[in-house]
């Protein structure tokens, strides 16, 4: 069985099954990752200190590592953004594989109806979708998953406490003869490392189709440049998104607590106003019994003065 884990409180109980089953539809075989008991309530700690810790979900599956080339994931949360990684066996500059943790990327949910029995009045939903393939360079993780792990940024409503209503996650396994993107395109594999120094040295190393070709160690020392140039550029890319995401996260609280202030602003006003209008109201009712006084006082004097003059 397949742990889950958290950063945030989590019900020990909380476990995730995988499982492949045959598609009616296609009748492709689909695996499966089921988070058994939603929805689930994960709350801050409260010895926790700091209120910017994140909220983590890690679904560790390194006992049965999930091998896919294409994986689909779908949530429904109390978080505005989800941050997506992936811990795996992927190929390192030199061509050799290694296990390591890819940056997906930050995606932002979509607003959706759901509720919770424990949600707060003010908490929204929101639905995250996303798709991603094996064959695309910077998704090689995808062929051996060991981890996944969640981060839920701009949580809604209850600000200690994460509302997971729905997980679903389905992968489309590795199929044993499936055609690499090498061979797709006519293009020699890559040679590891000690195959690409027994080739520059003179020397055939393995059974590589390419010993003592010139033209094979150029084809080679290219794709493996090409490679790094790649990795760099998306290393630098994931860190200017996560920069730009947590930039993002902050932004949206700014204007929430500026909304928040122009709300009760605007209450205080109206409250005012309503006060304002209430009084002058007040005072039109006292003074116009006055000035009505004054008028009959001021005809009774005239009219004194008439008689006097006709006599």
């Amino acid at each position: 069985m397949t742990e889950v884990a958290s950063t945030w409180t989590l019900d020990s109980g909380a476990r995730i099954a995988i499982h492949e089953r045959q598609a009616a539809e296609t009748g492709s075989v689909v695996g499966e990752l089921e988070l058994q008991g939603l929805p689930w309530r994960l709350e801050r700690p409260a010895e926790t200190d700091s209120s910017n810790e994140r909220c983590e979900l890690l679904v560790d599956c390194s006992a049965q590592p999930v091998k896919c080339r294409q994986l689909s994931v779908e949530l429904v949360s109390s978080a505005r953004h989800m941050e997506l990684y992936v811990y795996g066996v992927r190929r390192n500059l030199l061509g050799e594989e290694e296990t390591s943790e890819v940056y997906f990327g930050t995606f932002r949910g979509a607003k959706t109806e759901a509720t919770t029995p424990s949600a707060a009045a003010a908490t929204q939903f929101f639905r995250v979708s996303e798709e991603f393939l094996q064959s695309k360079s910077d998704h090689d993780v995808l062929k051996c998953i060991h981890k996944i792990r969640i981060k839920f940024v701009s949580l809604t409503g209850d600000k200690t406490a994460l509302e997971l209503v729905n997980f679903n996650a389905t992968y489309v396994p590795l199929t044993p003869h499936r055609s690499t993107p090498a061979a797709a395109s006519g293009t020699p594999p890559l040679p590891s490392a000690a195959d690409l120094m027994g080739l520059m040295a003179g020397m055939s190393v393995g059974d590589s189709p390419g010993a003592m070709n010139p033209q094979f160690i150029m084809l080679a020392m290219q794709q493996m440049m090409e490679r790094e140039i790649e990795t760099k550029i998306t290393q630098v890319l994931d860190a200017k998104l996560s920069i730009l995401s947590q930039r993002l996260a902050f932004s949206e609280q700014m204007l929430l607590q500026v909304q928040q202030r122009s709300d009760t602003k605007g209450a205080y006003f109206e409250k005012r106003l309503e006060k304002l209008q209430n009084e002058v109201i007040s005072l039109r009712h006292q003074i116009t019994p006055a000035e009505e006084g004054k008028m009959e006082t001021e005809e009774t004097k005239e009219e004194e003065e008439e008689e006097k003059s006709s006599e």
